[in-house]
């Protein structure tokens, strides 16, 4: 993806990382090298389509492992791209 992050940036992304504001697309991430955190960047909509499927596959996983939904705390401390650590929600990351 073009977003002129890091590729651990984008990679640790939580679910909720898109939105829109006044209908442009923005992605949400942390800058964790220089401490600025939750921070927006203007996305094309390409990529936004893109961060929209895979929050799909990433939901449909939750509910085949889980049974369920996930809950909106949930969806706030789930990762985007679930790995085989387990968060402090106990979600992988």
């Amino acid at each position: 993806m073009f977003t002129g992050r890091r590729g651990r940036e984008v990679s640790s992304v939580r679910l909720e990382c898109i939105s829109r504001l006044n209908g442009i697309p923005l992605f949400w991430h942390d800058q964790s090298k220089v401490g600025n955190y939750d921070q927006a960047i203007r996305i094309p909509e390409r990529p936004y389509e893109r961060i929209e499927r895979r929050q799909t596959k990433t939901i449909a996983r939750f509910v085949q492992h889980h049974g369920r939904p996930p809950t909106s705390q949930e969806r706030r401390d789930l990762a985007l791209f679930p790995g085989g650590r387990p968060t402090s929600a106990g979600n992988g990351a």
